[in-house]
């Protein structure tokens, strides 16, 4: 049967899309030898452009991880002290700053509530100077613990808690006292807690602070060692010395002192012009009378001249750090009975010059650098502990 004009058309107008769809099948298939070259130019390129890609993102997560590893894990192995052989790092400073950084800022946010705006601003300047305290608190408490050890001086678990729970004593009472009791107020004893009050005290005042359990004993049994240490140190005090019994009258300059001492000399009263003219506020009403004291209980200059002058001998001005001193002897002795206030001024004096040798000595290095200091309270500040 012959085409008709419609079957023609739609005939011709197929096979062309058709014989098109299987040129590029074939092309495909059989690829030219210049289409094999252009593909493979792009999947190099493509390759290239990929690993470029991948190499790039290792070298950040490199530099990254390199700037990682330089700020947080070698700087916390940046020795800042060694005692007696014993090396401190800024890690270990970082975990002994965390609980007290802890507690300032919820103190600073204590006095903001109570509108303490003033004593909020002075506790966050002084936590600037955080890191070197907590270093040498670090290195006095390894000091006294390797002194007590020598001694042969302990504290036991009961002590802590027997201290603890009279803390927390203290702490019912302040807490209990609204206001504070004022200082001319009579003293009444601390309440007895039971074991239920106690704990929930304790709780209490933890969470008001933002210290720990384990970090608060430990505090309080390097205080009571300390304690025990100043005590043992403060026994070798003898009690009985040399002491001279003296007076004087405290001005502000040599001009002042020079008027004083004239007045002395035309025979007006010592004690009527240390009340007068005295600036020493523990000696005028006295009459500037200082009592008895044996040698290294006033400063220096002063105590040379107390003691290599003779009772009773005219007035002498003497300079001193606390200003100029017109000083008078009155008595003297070879061996006294120091008083109980003189006694335990030169025990504390005994433990403080021990410490002091301690910490000078060549087993002691303290080698906190500024940039160590930053990155502990850098880190402490974006809560990276």
């Amino acid at each position: 049967m012959p085409r008709t004009t419609a079957q023609t058309t739609k005939r011709t107008t197929k096979d062309p899309t058709r014989r098109r769809s299987e040129a590029v099948r074939w092309a495909l298939l059989n690829p030219s030898r210049r289409q094999l070259s252009k593909w493979e130019r792009e999947q190099r390129g493509y390759r290239l452009v990929m690993l470029a890609a991948v190499a790039l993102g290792v070298v950040i997560v490199a530099v990254l991880g390199l700037g990682y590893l330089q700020q947080v894990v070698l700087r916390a192995q940046d020795t800042v002290a060694e005692v007696y052989g014993e090396r401190l790092t800024a890690g270990d400073l970082l975990a002994s700053a965390r609980p007290i950084y802890v507690s300032f800022n919820r103190q600073i946010a204590d006095f903001r509530d109570r509108g303490q705006a003033e004593q909020a601003a002075q506790l966050k300047l002084q936590m600037a100077a955080l890191p070197s305290q907590v270093l040498n608190a670090g290195v006095e408490r390894r000091l006294i613990q390797r002194e007590a050890q020598n001694r042969q001086l302990s504290v036991s678990d009961d002590e802590v808690q027997a201290d603890l729970r009279e803390r927390m004593e203290l702490e019912a009472e302040f807490q209990q006292s609204s206001p504070p009791p004022s200082p001319e107020a009579s003293p009444t004893p601390p309440p007895t807690l039971t074991e239920a009050e106690f704990q929930s005290t304790y709780q209490e005042f933890l969470k008001r602070t933002g210290l720990d359990d384990g970090w608060y004993r430990q505090e309080v049994q390097d205080n009571l060692l300390r304690d025990k240490l100043r005590a043992a140190i403060g026994a070798e005090v003898a009690t009985s010395a040399e002491q001279v019994h003296a007076r004087h009258i405290l001005v502000a300059d040599e001009d002042k002192a020079k008027a004083v001492l004239q007045k002395l000399q035309e025979g007006a009263s010592f004690e009527e012009v240390a009340k007068a003219e005295s600036t020493d506020p523990g000696s005028k009403d006295k009459g500037g009378d200082l009592g008895w004291f044996p040698r290294g209980i006033m400063n220096e200059p002063f105590e040379q001249a107390a003691f290599a002058a003779e009772p009773n001998a005219a007035p002498q001005i003497v300079r001193s750090p606390n200003g100029w001193h017109v000083v008078q002897v009155l008595e003297k002795a070879q061996d006294r009975s120091i008083e109980a206030s003189a006694l335990s001024a030169l025990q504390a004096k005994r433990f403080q010059d021990w410490l002091f040798n301690a910490r000078q000595g060549p087993e002691v290095k303290v080698q906190l650098s500024p940039s160590a200091s930053e990155w502990v309270l850098n880190r402490l500040q974006a809560r990276i502990f």
